[in-house]
């Protein structure tokens, strides 16, 4: 009898435990909690709401939430540019998400919890670098028909104030927005924007007879000249290098006669090939033009009236100085050669030769030098009034163009 008493004893004790222990754990709403808080913490975070993720995130988070807001606004600035700010906006929209509702774990006791969250975005990885896709349009289009990647992230979550928060959110972040941080290159080769060349001068496809200089220029879009504002150019003749330069934002390239690179003359460009190479500042080669120079039969012809500066009412035909302090009369040339040192020029007044001077193309003449013995009028300021020819003289002595223009005194 009493040996039975205490097997009923004992029976009802352990099954007092077991019920105690069972009631326990169902007092224990942790793991309903953690689903429900995971729940909206993978919806904020498929959505890229850092506002919103900020209030269910441990305080930590607070140093970085500016970054994070920066990095997950997707605008062009200090981060992104406009392309890479629209890829990164298209690829995060195309985060979603699924709770593995088996996988939560949770404890009131501990405060305590994580759940596994499967994220799914487009596989954006294999078109990051890919050579093909330089306009930001194209990666659109392709990100479009890419396929999809998943992400299994385990988000883990420490209870304070009654409150479950997500505690590891730096690997959380790191891992789900790794796409902020991949290597993004837009830029658009440079031969893209290039529509063609215009050479100015000669016979406009880079031919040139008697040149004293070469002009080209690369038709381009506007925009391209902004991106590609350090492009260079060099040109070679004969085997070397003779001239290079950054092209400040034109790309246009114009060279003048040398000294070094002239025609026995001394006047023109000498005659071959001139290569010009466009470059960017890396030493890339962008385009190469060849201009191709020779030198025809030379005549040195000249208007039979000198060019007057300084006159009243700009009146070529009939060159007048009124109360003039300089007089200034300069070759025009009608041939090939429109560059010409005159061996030998004098000027005369009323048929006197008062002044001379040798290797030149213009007498430009002062009154009050006291170099010279200059007629002057009264006054002693002005040039004397009268009649004043000037005459340039080739290297024989034979008269070039002789021509006169008064001077007034008022």
């Amino acid at each position: 009898m009493r040996k039975g008493f205490r097997k009923a004893v004992s029976l009802t004790i352990t099954s007092a435990l077991v019920f105690s222990m069972a009631g326990c754990s169902l007092g224990d709403k942790s793991k309903e909690e953690v689903l429900e808080v995971a729940e909206d913490y993978a919806k904020n975070l498929a959505a890229c709401k850092v506002s919103k993720l900020a209030k269910a995130t441990v305080e930590d988070f607070d140093d970085d939430k500016d970054e994070w807001e920066e990095r997950l606004t997707f605008s062009s600035g200090y981060i992104y540019d406009d392309d890479i700010a629209e890829a990164v906006s298209a690829i995060a929209d195309t985060i979603s998400y699924k709770i593995d509702e088996e996988s939560v774990e949770a404890s009131e006791k501990s405060g305590e919890g994580s759940v596994t969250v499967v994220f799914t975005i487009a596989d954006y990885e294999p078109l990051v670098g890919d050579e093909d896709l330089v306009r930001i349009d194209d990666f659109l289009d392709a990100l479009d028909d890419a396929g999809t990647t998943e992400i299994e992230i385990s988000i883990e979550f420490e209870k304070e104030d009654n409150e479950w928060l997500c505690a590891n959110y730096k690997e959380v972040f790191e891992e789900l927005y790794a796409f902020t941080d991949a290597d993004y290159d837009f830029t658009i080769p440079i031969t893209d924007y290039i529509h063609g060349v215009e050479w100015h001068g000669g016979d406009g496809n880079g031919n040139y007879v008697n040149a004293t200089s070469i002009s080209v220029s690369l038709i381009m879009d506007r925009e391209a000249l902004i991106e590609y504002s350090y492009l260079y150019f060099r040109i070679e003749h004969n085997g070397r290098e003779i001239y290079s330069t950054l092209c400040y934002g034109e790309a246009s390239v114009s060279i003048l006669v040398l000294d070094d690179c002239t025609d026995p003359t001394g006047l023109f460009l000498e005659a071959g090939t001139y290569t010009i190479t466009f470059y960017l500042e890396d030493g890339t080669d962008i385009m190469t033009l060849e201009a191709n120079v020779t030198i025809g039969e030379l005549t040195l012809e000249f208007e039979e009236d000198l060019y007057w500066f300084f006159i009243d009412d700009y009146d070529q035909e009939n060159p007048v100085y009124t109360n003039t302090t300089e007089i200034d009369g300069l070759l025009q040339y009608s041939g090939d050669i429109y560059y010409y040192r005159a061996p030998y020029a004098t000027i005369a007044y009323e048929g006197e030769v008062f002044y001379e001077e040798t290797d030149t193309n213009e007498i430009w003449l002062f009154a009050n030098s006291s170099s010279y013995d200059v007629p002057l009028d009264p006054s002693g300021e002005y040039f004397a009034a009268g009649t004043y020819t000037i005459t340039f003289y080739d290297e024989d002595g034979n008269e070039i163009v002789s021509d006169s223009c008064t001077v007034v005194v008022e």
